[in-house]
């Protein structure tokens, strides 16, 4: 699904699904180091002295507009285009517009054809990115994802506690990995997990933090995958990438990634917005035919 990952600004649904194309191919806005996958062994970071935690985010609805020309538009539980149904439990959004999407090629965000669904009116107000589910048809054009494939139906066979999930269409890296689930639908399976994406070496933070999924249908013709911005409610947990001295902060930065992995980890499903229970029936509730 998602293609690149810059931060947008709070939007309407206007906002949202004029470009698709390339604003829905978002999944986490900033990227993260270059390994994709950050190995560290260091000890832990102390907290920080006189820290104060975070208020729990507020779970509000965001704004509605006219949907974009070529985008078909469902208010409601629950939408339906090509052969797809998805349907949200009440409160995660409002409706969704969805959109078929071609196959791209010899790019860093190369992807098969989509269809892709974009959720309005989303539980999480201050997302700067969209909440967005793709659905690649695999085999029909765009890039050669039978590694990939292979790859993820062994680990969705084997279920790890730590699985190396590839990432179609997503040009960027994963700062850190929590949370991981795995997750049954009808006729399809896959793994979940809370993540944030980035091409640098930055905190941990609610402007970037998203729930992923990545999936495969049972008779391999469809890979599902899902990029949801979420907020922790932890003061590990920054409210953006801010920082004042980054070159410290680079220095240090495998030591913070351990304590602050942890401290995600450690918190329950209902302490993310929305929650990760919400999430995963998103997810799991999907119709393919």
């Amino acid at each position: 699904m998602p293609r690149a990952y810059p931060v947008c600004p709070r939007h309407p649904r206007a906002a949202v699904l004029v470009g698709l194309a390339t604003a829905l191919a978002l999944a986490a806005c900033q990227g993260t180091p270059s390994p994709s996958d950050v190995a560290v062994d260091a000890p832990a970071m102390p907290p920080k002295e006189g820290a104060s935690a975070l208020p729990p985010p507020v779970a509000e609805r965001g704004p509605t507009a006219a949907p974009a020309a070529g985008v078909t538009f469902a208010d409601g539980d629950n939408a339906s285009f090509q052969g797809v149904t998805i349907a949200w439990p009440e409160g995660l959004a409002t409706g969704a517009g969805v959109k078929a999407e071609p196959a791209t090629a010899d790019a860093p965000d190369a992807a098969p054809p989509a269809t892709t669904f974009v959720l309005d009116g989303y539980a999480d107000a201050e997302a700067q990115f969209p909440a967005t589910i793709r659905v690649y048809a695999l085999g029909q054009g765009g890039p050669d994802l039978t590694d990939a494939v292979a790859s993820l139906t062994s680990i969705l066979a084997e279920q790890p506690a730590e699985p190396k999930v590839p990432m179609p269409a997503t040009p960027a890296g994963r700062v850190f990995m929590g949370h991981v689930h795995y997750v049954d639908g009808a006729g399809y399976r896959g793994v979940r997990f809370v993540t944030q994406l980035a091409q640098d070496i930055q905190p941990i933070n609610n402007t970037s933090l998203v729930y992923a999924f990545e999936g495969l249908t049972a008779d391999g013709t469809r890979w599902i995958q899902a990029r949801l911005p979420i907020d922790a409610r932890s003061d590990a947990v920054l409210p953006n990438a801010n920082i004042d001295d980054y070159a410290g902060f680079a220095q240090r930065f495998d030591s913070y990634l351990v304590a602050t992995t942890a401290a995600v980890n450690a918190l329950a499903p209902t302490d993310f917005t929305p929650t990760l229970d919400a999430l995963d029936a998103l997810v799991g509730g999907m119709l393919f035919r």
